[in-house]
């Protein structure tokens, strides 16, 4: 049988043809999967973009009701009348946040699945944060309306503003951030899997590609990931951490303390007078002061201990493997520091004398949910440390409860010492 030249010259021909083809429906698949996995990362990052400001006005609004509770409650104790345009004032910003994030769940839900977390907490059950954060400005608004004519405060609704804002408002904005924080992984986990798709199809037609293309869009999406965590519990400000972070950290340093058998306590701080700095120097001065502060306490603890920001000028202190009585020590000398260091404004050199009140408390390392409790202990102290004159110490004592003024001697090349004194 005789081959015909042709049939051999198109058989030698044909795998040629055919690895041409195959390489160019791989560029194409490649291509294909690039462009799909840019499109998937520009939609993800519109809606991380909107995940962050909703975070952001959140975290804004839950700010806002504490502060607008700690000047109700500052006017109940001292009648003081400077406080009822404050109350406004405070109440109009809340009310601007909260509007804010009720739009927000307005917006194409088709493309920001953000809207929807909004609109399922605010209107829907079983948070329907809407008609509570409602209820709670309309408190505020009877409370106002109250002292503004009548020389009786309505105490009765003093306790529903506070207690509101303690326990059902407070919850559920915590539990809308992370919320919000868990549809938000959500999307970035989508993305991944569809990466990890994407870079699968290109590595049976082009392993070198696949690796040069995608790789580098995971790590950009997990950064971005971490970037967006990392911003949630950090204050942006002063750059330490936050609230969030606060429970968080002390929740693991409460395991630690468990398997050491260690003390841990916390110390809350607020800094005396900041509204008048406020007022009289500007918001500039007064952030100037916030990172001052923050630099001066980082000084004066030890490496170990951690600080956070949780409110306008409050801020709390982890102190690891610490009873009352070393925390008291830790304390006071950030209490010294602050008080011997001046603060000079970098716009008109002005020197401003800062102190700061304390609040201490020991946490119960037996029970991993008693940072809230705890938290709330050294609050009162710090309330009663701001009641006795500012610039000073109080702690509860642990395991009773009772609140004591903390004085420190410090003796020319001793030790220090610390005594309890039980206020009058």
């Amino acid at each position: 049988m005789q081959i015909n030249q042709d049939n051999i010259d198109n058989y030698s021909k044909n795998p040629v043809s055919a690895l041409t083809k195959g390489y160019i429906l791989a560029l194409l698949i490649i291509a294909a999967m690039t462009i799909t996995i840019h499109v998937i990362m520009d939609r993800i990052l519109v809606e991380q973009d909107l995940a962050a400001n909703i975070v952001s006005k959140s975290s804004a609004e839950t700010t806002q009701i504490h502060k607008l509770v700690n000047v109700v409650t500052e006017y109940y104790y001292t009648r003081d009348e400077d406080l009822v345009n404050d109350i406004d004032s405070e109440l109009a910003s809340l009310k601007i946040i909260h509007n804010a994030l009720v739009e927000s769940s307005k917006a194409d839900q088709s493309k920001s699945g953000a809207s929807h977390v909004v609109k399922s907490i605010y209107f829907e059950p079983p948070h329907q944060l809407h008609s509570k954060v409602t209820e709670f400005m309309k408190n505020v608004e009877k409370f106002s309306a109250n002292i503004k004519h009548s020389d009786e405060i309505d105490t009765a609704l003093y306790r529903a503003i506070t207690k509101h804002s303690k326990q059902s408002l407070t919850d559920v904005l915590n539990t809308s951030l992370v919320l919000y924080d868990n549809a938000f992984l959500t999307k970035v986990e989508k993305l991944r899997m569809v990466q990890i798709g994407a870079i699968l199809v290109i590595c049976i037609t082009l392993v070198l590609e696949a690796f040069a293309i995608f790789m580098p869009l995971v790590a950009r999406v997990r950064r971005y990931a971490d970037r967006l965590r990392e911003i949630s519990m950090t204050d942006m400000l002063t750059g330490i951490g936050n609230r969030r972070y606060f429970v968080k950290r002390a929740q693991q340093e409460i395991r630690r303390a468990q398997r050491l058998n260690k003390d841990l306590c916390l110390c809350m701080l607020d800094i005396d007078h900041f509204k008048a700095i406020n007022d009289q120097h500007g918001h500039a001065a007064g952030d100037y002061v916030l990172r001052e502060f923050v630099e001066i306490i980082k000084s004066a603890i030890r490496l170990e201990d951690d600080l956070a920001r949780i409110g306008g000028e409050e801020f709390i202190l982890l102190l690891p493997a610490s009873d009352i009585e070393n925390a008291l020590i830790v304390a006071e000398r950030v209490r010294q520091r602050l008080e011997e260091r001046p603060f000079v404004l970098p716009e008109t050199n002005q020197s401003l004398k800062i102190t700061a009140s304390f609040g201490l408390a020991q946490i119960d390392t037996s029970k991993e949910d008693d940072v809230e409790s705890a938290i709330g202990q050294a609050d009162e102290a710090l309330y009663m440390s701001k009641e006795a004159g500012r610039n000073r110490v109080y702690y509860c004592s642990f395991p009773y409860g009772e609140f004591y003024a903390a004085e420190q001697k410090i003796a020319s090349n001793e030790s220090n010492n610390v005594r309890a004194i039980n206020p009058a």
